[in-house]
């Protein structure tokens, strides 16, 4: 069982790596070619998700890959607690800060939805997400090694060492926090998706900052989204609940539970025991 866990980890990780390095080399071979920016754009995103997505297909089949990448959930329960979960970034970026000048709606899209289901599908849906639920590794290793992948994902918008300490501090942290989200919520990826989403939209909209890393108010803000979002985590899973989706059993090595969940996981589930 431990070899096979391996194997399927190291495939997985080989796979995210190959897709992550591989496109730029990809996106700049399309950029000698004359087409509209939709799609090119499109194309790009196409091979970075097609690589995991025929991964996926292969590990877990046709049926199995939409539940094992967290798409098989309920996109308007995601929407929904989305929207709530985001209320203090955007009514503190509306209140605070002028509206951007040039909104258009190709970057509204492209750079709030189109970024957030990317990149949410890629670091938590594949990588995190499939080495945590069926590579037998525990919700700190998966969602480290996710974090410091997402981090250094966003290292381009740093203009000083500082600057960019800070930006890989923020982005890595809001990678773990997205994972700890997903599972919290049985696996529903749509949640991160939608609440990545609009907190990008939000800075999008308003002058909030040039980059992840903003200022005091904006990080003040997002600390109110980020309360909020565990605090509605926390109660929806209800008064004297039993099995806990991030516990014990499943922080350093995931060791499996099915007593909370129906979606396939490594071995049997991700509840955690905490009577």
């Amino acid at each position: 069982m431990r070899s096979t866990y391996a194997l399927r980890a190291v495939f997985i990780v080989g796979i995210f790596l190959m897709a992550t390095e591989v496109r730029p080399f990809f996106t700049n071979w399309l950029s000698t070619y004359q087409m509209p920016g939709w799609t090119y754009y499109m194309l790009g995103y196409g091979f970075l998700l097609g690589l995991p997505l025929l991964a996926s297909l292969l590990l877990f089949g046709a049926k199995g890959s939409m539940p094992a990448l967290g798409l098989w959930a309920s996109p308007v329960r995601g929407f929904a607690l989305a929207c709530v979960m985001v209320l203090p970034m955007f009514l503190g970026a509306a209140i605070t800060s002028p509206l951007s000048p040039g909104i258009s709606w190709f970057d509204a899209i492209r750079k709030t939805f189109l970024a957030g289901f990317v990149e949410e599908f890629l670091f938590r849906g594949f990588l995190f997400g499939l080495l945590f639920r069926y590579c037998g590794w525990g919700f700190l290793p998966a969602g480290l090694l996710g974090a410091l992948f997402f981090g250094l994902g966003h290292l381009y918008q740093g203009n000083t060492p500082l600057e960019t300490i800070g930006i890989f501090m923020v982005t890595a942290l809001g990678g773990l926090w997205f994972g700890w989200l997903y599972i919290m919520h049985r696996g529903n990826l749509w949640l991160p998706i939608f609440l990545h989403g609009l907190m990008n939209l939000s800075w999008y909209l308003f002058s909030v900052s040039h980059n992840a890393l903003g200022g005091i108010g904006p990080n003040l803000f997002r600390g109110l989204t980020i309360a909020l979002s565990i605090w509605i985590s926390i109660r929806l899973m209800g008064k004297g609940v039993k099995f806990w989706p991030i516990g014990k059993n499943n922080l350093l090595i995931n060791k499996g539970n099915s007593q909370i969940t129906d979606l396939p996981i490594a071995e049997k589930g991700f509840g955690n025991d905490i009577s």
